[in-house]
């Protein structure tokens, strides 16, 4: 498979992934099912075209970063309304491999706990 093949699936993956969202609780859901998704999906090439170290800094981490990163930006920034959203967040942040709770999961944690307040009030 050749390199051009490579950066076409890239980009054809990377485009799938940066489609408009919905708002609200429904678009955090849906940011954080792609971000699982997109994983799962850079995995599958990464074995079908044996992406060397080289490959991954010159074609697929151009790509593929800056729509992953937006996805997770979506799910870090967007505050949850309620229950379905708070929960979904709390399971992402809790689960999130590259990252562990720091000061970079207090406003999203805060966030959720916020949802969570709301909620209990109703």
């Amino acid at each position: 498979m050749s390199m051009g093949e490579l950066r076409e699936r890239c980009e054809a993956l990377a485009a799938e992934h940066d489609a408009p969202l919905p708002e609200g609780d429904a678009g955090l859901v849906a940011a954080i099912a792609r971000v699982h998704e997109l994983e799962a999906r850079e995995k599958v090439l990464h074995r079908e075209f044996n992406i060397t170290m080289e490959v991954e800094k010159e074609v697929f981490n151009p790509v593929i970063e800056p729509a992953r990163d937006r996805l997770i930006d979506r799910v870090l920034d967007t505050a949850p309304i309620g229950r379905e959203g708070a929960v979904a967040k709390l399971r992402y942040i809790a689960g999130a491999r590259r990252c562990y709770i720091n000061e970079k999961m207090e406003e999203p944690l805060a966030q959720v706990l916020s949802a969570f307040e709301r909620e209990a009030r109703r």
